[in-house]
């Protein structure tokens, strides 16, 4: 009868081990798939990242195609003005002809066709001179606007990177700390599980005398329920309250203990 009973006994708390093991391999594959969750989180940033750059790049292109553009139209103005002003030197020369040709004849009207032929020069000039200037002006102010929204969308970036980096950072710690926080409960599960399997549980020899009856102390049903693995909310929330005693002990000089609210293993026989 007393075999039957330690039997028994042993056969609860190896259940109540197994569960609590299978209760913790169930928590460590939720927090498998929260890592995976984080990472797939992680791959979409970053193609969105991909993504924008791309966009910017071909932006960039096509303000760089505007641009080369605008030069080419400079040159062709600059071309027509060189074959203008070629023209008009033909016509000074033929002007100079002319004048050679009218000296004997009319002082006068000689004067007059060189006075034209200047005012025509220099209103030709001055357009020039204002068109270039304008087309300069365009250049500049295109390329200042261009370099002012790549500046703002590069700040952006910037900004938006700082603000994910730090959560990022916290999270990958705060999965790090959790989990060793878990392997080392764990482990002192295991370890006490041995020392009262093996040590506190272990079977009378006989040593030919009539035993004495031993009051038998059968550990309740609450006190079963206390040995078992709390939720994940409650382990959480532990290990927040955990975390935010660091800080306050840090910043403060007071020193905390975090209790565990749950009652040892007690002797049974």
């Amino acid at each position: 009868m007393l075999a039957t009973s330690t039997a028994r006994k042993t056969e609860l708390m190896r259940t109540a081990v197994r569960n609590m093991s299978e209760t913790a391999v169930n928590k460590a594959h939720e927090l498998q798939q929260g890592m995976v969750t984080v990472q797939q989180l992680t791959s979409i940033a970053q193609n969105q990242w991909k993504t924008y750059l791309q966009q910017a790049e071909d932006d960039y292109a096509k303000d760089t195609t505007s641009v080369e553009a605008g030069h080419h139209s400079i040159g062709q103005i600059l071309n027509d003005c060189t074959i203008k002003t070629s023209t008009l030197g033909t016509h000074w020369k033929n002007a100079q002809v002319g004048l050679q040709q009218l000296e004997k004849s009319n002082v006068e009207e000689v004067d007059n066709v060189v006075k034209t032929a200047m005012e025509a020069n220099q209103v030709l000039s001055a357009d020039l001179a204002q068109a270039t200037a304008s087309v300069d002006t365009d250049i500049e102010n295109g390329m200042g606007s261009l370099v002012s929204t790549l500046n703002d969308s590069l700040k952006m970036d910037h900004e938006a990177y700082q603000i994910i980096q730090p959560t990022i950072t916290l999270s990958t710690d705060a999965i790090a700390e959790l989990q060793t926080s878990h392997c080392s409960k764990v482990a002192d599960i295991t370890k006490q599980a041995d020392k009262y399997l093996h040590e506190e549980y272990m079977e009378d020899h006989p040593n030919c005398t009539t035993p004495k009856r031993r009051p038998i102390s059968v550990p309740s049903l609450e006190s079963i329920q206390n040995l078992q693995t709390p939720c994940f909310e409650e382990l959480l929330q532990a290990f927040w309250d955990k975390k935010s005693e660091k800080r306050s002990r840090h910043g403060n000089g007071e020193v905390k203990q975090l209790r565990d609210a749950r009652s040892p293993l007690t002797t049974i026989n």
